[in-house]
């Protein structure tokens, strides 16, 4: 938005707030200082929402989603050094593989139980991280959304004047 265009848009608003609270207002007046307050609600709406929901996040998840991440790719490396085999012979035949397979992996069980409690924390961090992209970008848009709209409604009925 243009700095002209903002600068009379917060001076009507002044404006309108300003003689909303000293003076009632006749009903055309009031409409129009309505509209006023409407106009510059719409218009601040959106980028309003986009540094709440930015801000919630700082303060709330940052620290969620950097623990998730590092968590989550510190169990890729474990899964792959847990199921990490050195490079298939030249020609070599499946009874070959199963031999290679099975001097390697002594303790299946251990293995396995291994891999089990690491893809557990991953899918636990997965979840935390779903929910670290859920909240501000659904979650608190609609909140504050619904703060904007309840404020409107609250300035709609200024005081001095009946409903």
């Amino acid at each position: 938005m243009p700095p002209i265009r903002r600068s009379l848009l917060l001076l009507g608003l002044a404006a309108a707030l300003g003689s909303a609270w000293l003076a009632p207002l006749d009903s055309t007046a009031s409409r129009y200082a309505q509209a006023g307050l409407q106009r510059a609600l719409v218009s601040f709406a959106m980028p309003l929402i986009a540094l709440g929901s930015e801000a919630g996040f700082k303060l709330f998840l940052a620290d969620d989603y950097t623990a998730g991440q590092a968590t989550i790719e510190l169990s890729a490396s474990q899964i792959g050094k847990l199921s990490a085999t050195p490079g298939p012979a030249v020609d070599e035949g499946v009874t070959g593989k199963v031999k290679r397979w099975w001097s390697q992996h002594t303790d299946i069980k251990q293995g396995f139980e291994e891999l089990k409690e690491v893809a557990g924390r991953a899918t636990e961090y997965m979840i935390k991280l779903m929910v670290v992209f859920v909240v501000p970008t659904i979650v608190l848009p609609l909140l504050l959304l619904w703060a904007l709209l309840k404020l409107s409604g609250m300035l709609a009925v200024l005081p001095g004047r009946k409903r």
